[in-house]
């Protein structure tokens, strides 16, 4: 009996790759990048790709990933492979579409003096050399203050991984204001102790009305903090409005040491964020987590073998592969709880809610190959809520082509 692995493999030899034989043996194997080792993140960034370059997981709600310019058709990810200085690393990006949005709860590494911020906040010079990544994983080391920064992520959360030159003042840098192409309209955020930040951010762009909760806890207390909110300093715990961000400082030493920092997202409450954060990076171990992304992307990426001789048919597959995995996102928490179209919390029903679905980009190709390596997630896609208005939506513009 065939089964509907193997019809799709079968299918995609011949028609897409050209390959007469889709199962590698054994004694091949052994000498074959891993599937994750095959898919590139970093291509498609540049020219009219539109993708992002950073850490996530299937399908994952936290995009963790940098952002090297806020607007522009071509800068709709927060990425583009021309830019050369990078503003800092935000959780939550669009991948392949014609309009820009997200970019949410970006943080930037600043080591000495902090500089006088921009309208698009802190650039920083980077270079293409010093930057790696991989499906879970990235890293670049910045030109100029030499901070090695790296990130991965869960499916709810992310983990950001800093070494500062030694004896040099540390800072991170949490924006709450600037996102790519979305309004701030509300916005908060707490100090609830030296290791521990929490609040939310609620803004307006193509994606009309979001928020985003967090809590980012750290592997060390910070010595001092400062807020500003609307370019006015305020010496607070806590701050509320549109364009703030917050800096906490660290006299940091020891260069062996980096700066570890996890940080939870809902789109419930900040207490929904602290229990993704819980059940999904319980302790302060990085390595740790991106082996767990990269096994979880192995195990996507694995649903479809190919046999090849030519290395670059193998990263042409499997990077495709990869980017067809992005996207639509969890839109639920952990315990399955999510806020609806109504603007309601609901607790978890039997499926998984999803969200940023671009169904006029994704109908012809993606959504038929996910119906074959993804079927429960098909299933899920079709019973979340904004996928219901979606579809309505999008049959309407289907129906101008036809």
């Amino acid at each position: 009996m065939t089964t509907p692995d193997s019809y799709l493999t079968r299918i995609l030899s011949l028609a897409a790759c050209g390959l007469p034989l889709l199962l590698a043996p054994p004694a091949t194997r052994a000498a074959t990048p891993t599937h994750v080792e095959s898919a590139h993140p970093l291509i498609g960034t540049s020219e009219h790709g539109h993708v992002y370059p950073g850490a996530t997981a299937p399908f994952g709600m936290v995009q963790l990933s940098p952002d090297t310019r806020l607007d522009t058709w071509d800068g709709c990810s927060g990425y583009h492979y021309s830019d050369t200085t990078i503003l800092g690393f935000s959780h939550t990006h669009l991948t392949g579409t014609g309009c820009a949005d997200l970019g949410d709860i970006r943080v930037a590494p600043i080591s000495g003096k902090i500089p006088e911020q921009q309208d698009r906040g802190f650039p920083q010079k980077f270079s293409h050399t010093d930057e790696q990544a991989s499906p879970g994983y990235y890293s670049v080391v910045f030109s100029e203050s030499k901070i090695k920064a790296e990130v991965t992520a869960t499916a709810h959360a992310g983990f950001h991984r800093y070494t500062f030159p030694q004896a040099a003042e540390a800072h991170l840098m949490f924006d709450l204001g600037r996102g790519i192409a979305s309004d701030p309209v509300e916005g908060r955020i707490v100090v609830e102790k030296n290791t521990v930040l929490s609040g939310y951010r609620h803004s307006k762009g193509w994606a009309n009305d979001k928020t985003y909760y967090f809590v980012a806890e750290f592997s060390r207390p910070f010595d001092s903090h400062g807020f500003e909110v609307d370019r006015k300093a305020l010496p607070a715990n806590s701050t509320e409005g549109k364009g703030q961000w917050l800096v906490a400082n660290f006299d940091f030493k020891d260069a062996a040491k980096p700066l570890l920092m996890k940080i939870g997202l809902s789109a419930v409450s900040v207490d929904a964020a602290r229990k993704n954060l819980a059940a999904e990076i319980p302790a302060m171990n990085f390595d740790r987590t991106v082996a767990g992304a990269k096994q979880g992307w192995n195990k996507v990426l694995g649903k479809i073998d190919i046999q090849t001789a030519d290395p670059a048919i193998r990263e042409t597959f499997y990077t495709a592969l990869y980017h067809s995995c992005l996207a639509p996102t969890l839109f639920n928490d952990a315990d399955g709880g999510y806020r609806g179209m109504d603007h309601k919390v609901h607790p978890a029903d039997g499926f998984q809610n999803y969200s940023t679905f671009s169904l006029w980009d994704t109908f012809r190709a993606e959504h038929p190959l996910l119906t074959i390596i993804q079927p429960q997630r098909v299933d899920d896609f079709v019973g979340s809520r904004e996928s219901r208005r979606n579809i309505a939506f999008d049959v309407l513009k289907i129906r101008r082509y036809i």
